[in-house]
């Protein structure tokens, strides 16, 4: 019974279709507490931080209205007025959103728990990258299954669950690598069609996936490793089958990458004038972006002791790991991959310093866009691959020397080996120790995980235990060569103690226990039809929150976020003052205003110029991106608009586009002459070419299937039915 099991195991690792389906749902299994539930009350683990109230917010209100066959552009339910296809919380151009859009509409909502389910998919996703990249190396398919098991569920990727966009962003770093590799590793021009075509894929969810930090962060992952493809002597010691580089494969790479670039450009070109608009994302302020530390005990404790390290930054992969990873760094040979890895490793680290590092002061001051950004402790997600692929190479050489047909020098090294893993073991004690008598934990932990029952001892067990383990490895190894089978086994036991080393905190990271029924409920909100109608007679509020799903919408601003100029027209007219809540529809949702002039020293001119006429004022229709109204105004003056300004809107008076003029400095506001007009506002951020071609998409999609039971089908143009 023995064998067959170490059989099974080591079976695993060798079929690649078996080792495949395991990482592939291997995810949805160690994650399965935050979406089944865990015990008698039906209690699962439901994500907290801006899980609920940012990342899950959007993806409804975007799929409410992909499921009608319209790509929301504007954002009208937030911060007085925002853009939405611009914004990378709403992950709009997202590919896998249509699939998301047909559940919705076929389940008739999308819930929190639904939520859960495709986070811990980017999860999936990820995993399964680094498996297929991992297997182009000269690898041992034990290894190859053991650092794609591993790394994906380390603590960088369950402490972002909380970002589902981050998650799918991060996703998409191995298989740009996987496909990139394949294309170097073409003999001809042929075979490197279909990974160019998985790399532009790749390249087109990556950019669309929503969370331009890891975007960005991938300079400084990308061009090392292209470096490491056309460097002789690096590629040669990395991939020892792989062929020279040549013209077409650096062509094929360059032109998968540019063409998704050409293609989204339009979108990142609005993504780029939104942030040069929005608070404190202009870059240029060295406070902004030092405010987070991430420093060397950090980077200690990301290694060995968690409640050490800021957990902005922190990767912790188990104490197993950093053991093996260690012995295989003093072992002789593989110095090229060892330099170059430990080598790119200390650069990333180094830069995740900040204050404390001159490289990231240079970075900042001559680097483009580097001081936009800030938490630099985050950029530790692209070390996932490179430890992925240090662990796959320790693992391997491991197994060489568990296998060496020589007992003499297997002997030898066994010994040293269980010597080694003693003394460094004792010094990782020494650190955990120091750290739990001296209370050197950092603040984020005190704050959100000082509930865990005794963590830091939980961290001391599993590690003895690793430590153990090893030596029992090693002990076994020096007797006599062990087979392919007997490593399965060994594998699957240090796999398992690494899982129990990240499980008990990884598993809580921002979660909170909550009933799983309270999750799972469908929600029918109707946004397009039933929602954005309401909203222009319902009273705004001033929450600090993002965009808000009921028809109470929100002029309320997070920190760091929304309109510069909007956040200025706030400081500078109180919200709490009458006459600025009731400009901003907070007494009675109103929102559309006749009046005189738009001059005026301050809100309370302004209501008062307004209460001097007659308000008839008629909402033809709105979705949000498109308002149409006719207005009678007995004197020549203005209708304002309080929803904020962007380059994008234009407006039409009797179909005939006019200017728009700024009231406050951030409303939009139009001329109107005495009498009766129809007056248009419309968002167009491509201009009417492109806006109209990629909301026709949307609609053409939608039209290929008939409406969902019990909702009315959008009316022609957009407009919300009758």
């Amino acid at each position: 019974m023995a064998g067959k099991s170490l059989k099974f195991l080591n079976s695993l690792a060798v079929k690649p279709g078996r080792a495949l389906l395991l990482v592939m749902l291997w995810p949805f299994v160690f994650f399965a507490p935050h979406f089944l539930p865990i015990d008698p009350d039906r209690m699962f683990l439901r994500l907290g931080n801006d899980f609920d109230v940012l990342y899950y917010n959007y993806k409804v209100y975007l799929l409410d209205f992909l499921s009608r066959g319209h790509l929301p552009l504007w954002s009208p339910a937030e911060g007085a007025g925002f853009p939405f296809l611009a914004s990378p919380f709403t992950q709009s151009l997202y590919p896998f959103n249509l699939p998301l859009a047909l559940f919705y509409r076929a389940m008739g909502g999308y819930s929190a728990w639904d939520h859960h389910v495709y986070t811990i998919a980017g999860v999936a996703i990820f995993a399964v990258g680094l498996l297929l990249w991992l297997r182009l190396f000269p690898l041992s398919p034990r290894a190859v299954l053991f650092s794609a098991l591993l790394v994906p569920v380390s603590f960088r990727m369950s402490e972002i669950l909380r970002f589902p966009n981050a998650v799918h962003t991060a996703a998409w770093y191995p298989w740009i690598l996987y496909a990139v590799t394949r294309i170097f590793l073409s003999r001809t021009r042929r075979a490197m069609i279909r990974p160019s075509l998985v790399l532009a894929f790749a390249m087109i969810c990556f950019i669309t996936a929503g969370y331009l930090y890891y975007v960005y962060y991938a300079i400084f992952l990308f061009i090392p490793y292209m470096l490491l493809l056309w460097l002789p002597k690096l590629r040669k010691a990395f991939l020892p089958a792989a062929c020279p580089p040549c013209r077409a494969s650096a062509a094929a790479t360059v032109v998968a990458v540019v063409l998704p670039v050409l293609l989204l450009s339009p979108y990142l070109r609005q993504v780029a004038r939104m942030l040069v608009q929005t608070t404190d994302r202009g870059g240029n302020s060295y406070q902004y972006s030092t405010a987070h530390v991430f420093f060397l005990p950090d980077t200690l404790g990301s290694l060995v002791f968690p409640p050490l390290a800021q957990t902005e930054g922190w990767y912790f992969f188990g104490i197993t790991g950093v053991l093996i990873i260690l012995l295989f760094l003093s072992m002789p040979g593989k110095r090229p991959i060892k330099f170059a890895l430990l080598s790119w490793f200390a650069v990333i680290t180094y830069i995740t310093y900040g204050r404390h590092s001159l490289l990231f002061g240079v970075l900042w001051g001559y680097f483009p866009g580097f001081s936009s950004l800030r938490v630099w402790g985050r950029m530790n997600i692209i070390l996932l691959p490179g430890i992925a692929l240090l662990l796959g190479f320790a693992l391997t050489a491991l197994e060489g020397l568990l296998t060496e047909p020589d007992p003499v020098a297997r002997n030898a090294g066994c010994r040293r080996a269980m010597w080694g893993i003693g003394i460094v073991y004792a010094l990782i004690l020494a650190v955990q120790s120091v750290t739990c008598l001296e209370g050197w934990y950092d603040a984020y932990w005190l704050k959100y995980f000082g509930k865990v029952e005794y963590p830091e001892v939980w961290f001391i067990l599993t590690g003895v235990l690793a430590m153990m383990a090893l030596r029992m490895l090693f002990r076994s190894g020096a007797r006599r060569p062990l087979t392919a089978e007997q490593l399965g086994g060994w594998f699957a036991v240090l796999l398992a103690i690494s899982l129990l080393e990240i499980a008990y905190i990884g598993l809580t990271t921002w979660s909170f226990y909550a009933p799983r029924h309270m999750a799972a409920m469908r929600r029918e909100l109707r946004i397009v039809d039933r929602v954005l109608p309401a909203a222009m007679t319902t009273p705004r509020t001033n929450r600090y929150n993002s965009i808000v799903l009921g028809a109470d919408q929100s002029v309320g601003v997070v920190d760091n976020w929304y309109y510069q100029r909007y956040i200025s027209f706030r400081k500078r007219y109180d919200v709490s003052r009458p006459a600025t809540r009731y400009l901003l529809g907070m007494v009675d949702g109103r929102r559309l205003f006749v009046s005189r002039s738009i001059v005026q020293r301050d809100t309370d001119e302004f209501v008062a110029d307004v209460r001097q006429l007659p308000q008839k004022i008629e909402v033809v229709s709105y979705d949000g991106d498109t308002l149409v109204v006719r207005v009678a105004s007995p004197v020549d003056g203005f209708l304002s608009f309080i929803d904020n300004w962007d380059d994008g809107w234009v407006a039409t008076v009797d179909d005939k586009q006019t200017p728009i003029d700024l009231l406050f400095g951030t409303f939009k506001s139009v001329p109107i002459g005495h009498g009766t007009h129809t007056v248009a506002f419309r968002y167009r951020p491509f201009g009417d070419g492109l806006t109209g071609m990629i909301t026709g998409g949307f609609g053409a999609l939608a039209r290929t299937r008939a409406p969902a039971a019990g909702r009315p089908a959008p009316a022609p143009g957009g407009a919300p039915p009758g």
